[in-house]
C-alpha cells in the first residue's frame, strides 16, 4: 500500500472514530437508548411496594398517615409495561445502529468524493501546465512564422478551457470538503 493510501486510510478511520462519538445524530440516538434503559428500570419498579405518606393539620390536631401498597395481581399490566419498555429499548438500540450506519456511510462517501476531486484536480493542474507549455511552443512557432496565427488562437482557447475546467473542479472539491466537514462534526 502506498504512503498516501495509508495516510488516507488512517484519516478516514480517525474521522469515523470521531463521528461515532461526536456526531449529533449519533449522540441523540445514544441519549434515546439511555432514556429507554431508564424506562425499563422504571417499569420493573412497578413490581415493588410503594410507600406514601400524608400529613394533615385541619386544626391543632396533626394527623400523619403512611401507606404501603404492594400489587398482588395486576392482570399482567406490570409485565406488559416491562415488555413494552424492553421493546422500546430494542428499537432505540436499532435506531442507534441505524444512525451510526447512516453517518458513517455518508462520511465515507464524502471522504472518497473529496479524494476523487483532489485526484481530478491534480490531473487538471497537469493539463493546464501542458496546455501552457503547448501555447508557448505554438507562440514561438507563430513568431517564427512557421505556424499560422490560427494555431495560437486555438491553443489559447484550449488553455482557457483547461483553466475553466480546473476552476470548476476547485469548486466541486470545495463543496466536497464542506460536505465532509458537515458529516465529521
Amino acid at each position: 500500500m502506498t504512503q498516501p493510501a495509508k495516510a488516507a486510510e488512517a484519516s478516514l478511520a480517525m474521522l469515523m472514530e470521531l463521528a461515532v462519538v461526536q456526531h449529533p445524530a449519533i449522540l441523540q440516538a445514544r441519549d434515546r437508548l439511555e432514556a429507554a434503559g431508564y424506562d425499563v428500570e422504571g417499569a420493573k419498579w412497578g413490581r415493588f411496594p410503594t410507600i406514601s405518606s400524608e400529613t394533615r393539620a385541619p386544626t391543632n390536631n396533626t394527623q400523619s398517615l403512611t401507606k404501603v401498597e404492594q400489587p398482588l395481581w395486576t392482570g399482567g399490566r406490570i409485565s406488559a409495561q416491562i415488555d413494552l419498555s424492553e421493546a422500546n429499548q430494542r428499537v432505540a438500540r436499532d435506531q442507534l445502529r441505524e444512525a451510526e450506519l447512516s453517518v458513517l456511510s455518508q462520511l465515507s462517501s464524502a471522504y472518497f468524493e473529496l479524494l476523487r476531486m483532489q485526484a481530478r484536480l491534480r490531473v487538471a493542474d497537469d493539463n493546464v501546465a501542458e496546455h501552457t507549455r503547448l501555447e508557448e511552443l505554438i507562440g514561438r512557432r507563430v513568431a517564427a512564422e512557421v505556424s499560422p496565427a490560427a494555431d495560437l488562437v486555438l491553443a489559447n482557447a484550449r488553455l482557457q478551457q483547461a483553466i475553466g475546467e480546473r476552476i470548476q473542479l476547485l469548486r466541486v472539491r470545495d463543496a466536497a470538503r464542506v460536505a465532509l466537514q458537515q458529516w465529521s462534526l
